[in-house]
């Protein structure tokens, strides 16, 4: 993820691209599986 905002502050129209659309896909999806898995978890909440 700080890779991911570091890149989207210095260059905003990254996330319009196909390659920040990826990265973006990639982040919610993780997410949503860590949030699925160690919903409990007090780093995840």
């Amino acid at each position: 993820m700080r890779e991911l905002r570091i890149r989207l502050r210095g260059e905003p129209t990254f996330a319009a691209g196909p390659a920040g659309q990826r990265k973006l896909t990639h982040y919610w999806r993780s997410l949503a599986m860590l949030e699925d898995t160690l919903a409990n978890h007090p780093l995840v909440i």
